[in-house]
């Protein structure tokens, strides 16, 4: 499922078309096997984690929506690697996909996924009072969603990719058979490091 469209007004329509029909229940949602020795083997309903260095752990942890059969969406990724997602193993048919939203429309086009699926990766957003941000917040605790953010958030879990290497070469020759990354996740003054393979290995 794809909305994609210039005008704000008609992403937030087209999604309150789209997703009326949809259930969602703020289930704990299992962990990608490659990211658990990072950050753990679930995600905490209504809360929000935040990730750095490009989009592969944001899909990893996007995908723990189709691991426990819910619906997630996408805000703000127009270059967003459906193949790498597919991969991770998030389920496209139940993937909403926003994929260009301008800086002041970024609250309310993510305010209105949170109301109708249970994970949202979102883009890094504008500078948030913290008015707006408290707000989105406690939106996102009384649906009891997730929200994936390609941003530090005060308070979050953050991933970060520290080192990352090719695997399949071997002395200028081979064929690329995927990345080895080093991820560190960071909350308050605790961090945890480990290495995750992309693609995951089967």
């Amino acid at each position: 499922m794809s909305i994609a469209t210039e005008n704000p007004a008609e992403v937030l329509e087209g999604l309150r078309r789209q997703l009326r029909s949809t259930e969602s229940g703020g289930r704990h949602h299992p962990v990608h096997p490659a990211l658990q020795p990072a950050i753990g083997n679930r995600l905490r309903p209504g809360s929000v984690y935040g990730f750095l260095g490009g989009t592969t752990l944001g899909i990893g942890l996007l995908a723990s929506a189709s691991l426990s059969e819910s619906w997630c969406g996408a805000v703000g990724f127009p270059h967003l690697g459906l193949e790498s997602a597919d991969e991770w193993g998030v389920d496209l048919q139940r993937l909403i996909l926003v994929p260009k939203i301008a800086p002041d429309d970024w609250l309310n086009a993510v305010s209105t996924l949170i109301e109708a699926v249970d994970i949202v990766m979102a883009a890094a957003p504008p500078p948030l009072t913290p008015t707006n941000r408290s707000r989105l917040e406690a939106r996102l605790r009384h649906r009891g969603a997730v929200l994936l953010v390609a941003d530090a958030w005060p308070r979050a879990t953050v991933l970060r990719t520290l080192s990352s290497r090719w695997r399949g070469l071997s002395c200028g020759h081979g064929h690329l058979l995927g990345r080895e990354l080093t991820v560190e996740a960071i909350r308050g003054h605790r961090s945890t490091r480990a290495t995750v393979q992309w693609p995951p290995l089967e």
